[in-house]
Parts: C-alpha cells; structure tokens; sequence
C-alpha cells in the first residue's frame, strides 16, 4: 500500500503522466493484489482452524480474542 503521505503526490502524478488505459491497469493491478492477500490470509486462518491452532482467550469488555498458534 501507498503511504499516504506521498499517495497523493504519485496518484496526480500518475493521473498527469498516463494514458486512463495504463491508469486502469495499475488500479486493477493494485486490486488483484489486495483480493490475493485477503484470500491468502483466508487460506491461512482456515488450515489453522482444521489444525486445532486457533484458540480463544479471556474476555476482555465483553470481546473473545482468537490468536493463532504457530506451526509446529
């Protein structure tokens, strides 16, 4: 992800300097590699479920916390 202190600056400079068809391409581009990640981390979440490693701690004001145990 961009900062966001210079998203700005390279957004209008992108806007400025591209052609909408390559300014297209880099925003899709960007979206697909969110939409991996998420589905990465999914992937990573449900094997630890199946595997027994998520486990649940204390309540704290009212909210369960889960963290994930590490492979052994």
């Amino acid at each position: 992800m961009l900062s966001s202190t210079t998203s700005v600056e390279t957004w209008e400079h992108l806007a400025a300097t591209s052609k909408p068809e390559m300014l297209w391409n880099i925003c899709h581009e960007l979206y697909e590699l969110r939409r991996e990640g998420l589905e990465g981390m999914k992937r990573s979440i449900f094997a630890a479920f199946i595997e027994g490693r998520l486990k649940k701690s204390r309540r704290r004001k009212g909210v369960i916390s889960v963290t994930m145990e590490a492979v052994a």
